[in-house]
This record gives C-alpha cells, structure tokens and sequence, in this order.
C-alpha cells in the first residue's frame, strides 16, 4: 500500500520536474484524519467546501475541498449527489496543467460505512494557490497593464482548453491559476 506521504512528495517532484501526476483515489475517512490536519475554511460553494489544511507528515500546506451529502438527502436524491460529486472528482483527477489547480490525491467514502455515522463525504486534496484572487488584485490596484490582461487571459484560455480536451465540463478550480501574475 502506497503511503499518504508518497503522494505528496511524488506530486511535489512531478510538479518541479513539469510532468503530469496522477493522483491517488484512497477509500475511507480514517486514513485522511490520521494524515491531514484540517484548518479554517477558505470559501464555500453550492457543492462543497475548501478549507486550509496540513499535511501532518511533512507539514505541506494544502486546499482540502469537503463534499459532503446532505444529511436530509434520501434515496434517489442522495445517490443524484453521491454521483455527482464521484464525476467532478473524476474530472478534476484527469486535469493536469500549469493554470489550473493539481488535486494531490483524493478520499472517497467506503461503501461498507455505517449510514448512521454521518453522510457521505468526499475528501479532495488539492494544491493550495497563496496570495489573492484576480478581483482583490483589482480593488487593491486597479486596472491591470495590458501585457498582464493579456498574459492572463492566455492562462485562462489555455486552461479551459486543457479541461474541454479532458472531459472537464466546469470552469478550472481557480480562475486565476496555480502560477499566474497576480
């Protein structure tokens, strides 16, 4: 069995070295809690949420997004989100590019769990993208140069391309990308 560890430095090495990583699909919540310590939310979706959190082994730092079915879902409904968030897991597992965010590896629930445990939940891991987003670099600076505009508007461009060339039918996990100017 492949340690959590591995995962982390094998994405950190494929990362530098510019090749594309596959991550790793683990089942079961148990092994996320003894190898991650998850902090404070950073943001919240329809369909999930993303908080900080550690890599307890090599203290990386990390964007952990939560899915979790609603407790009140049942029977077709329940399985309508549990398919739906096995998909987007699914698509964002085929993306690798240096404009959208690598997901490290990913925790799946384990189907014998107990339903009286709680809900399902979906544990993606993801690389975590410091600094701002592209509208507080506007509110903080104002207009951008041009030859900025335009070097990410190519980022963008080129990432949504990469996801519609892989199956990806959303847009990248940060619109601004891993390494942009911004």
């Amino acid at each position: 069995m492949e340690s959590v560890t591995s995962a982390v430095t094998q994405w950190k090495i494929a990362r530098a070295q510019g090749k594309v990583f596959t991550p790793v699909v683990h089942t079961g919540r148990a092994r996320f809690d003894a190898t991650y310590d998850l902090g404070k939310a950073l943001g919240q979706g329809a369909f999930g949420e993303v908080h900080a959190a550690v890599h307890i082994g090599s203290g990386t730092r990390v964007a952990v997004k939560v899915v979790t079915v609603p407790p009140d879902a049942r029977g077709s409904e329940r399985d309508a989100y549990a398919l739906a968030a096995r998909r987007e897991l699914d698509a964002l597992c085929r993306l690798s590019h240096p404009h959208i965010v690598s997901v490290i590896e990913a925790f799946v629930p384990d189907d014998g769990d107990d339903p009286k445990a709680g809900s399902p939940t979906w544990l993606t891991v993801l690389e975590l993208c410091e600094g701002c987003d592209l509208q507080t670099a506007l509110d903080s600076h104002g207009a951008l140069p041009v030859d900025v505009v335009r070097s990410i508007a190519a980022q963008l461009a080129s990432a949504v391309e990469h996801m519609h060339a892989h199956g990806g039918t959303r847009p990248p996990p940060s619109a601004s990308g891993g390494a942009s100017e911004t």
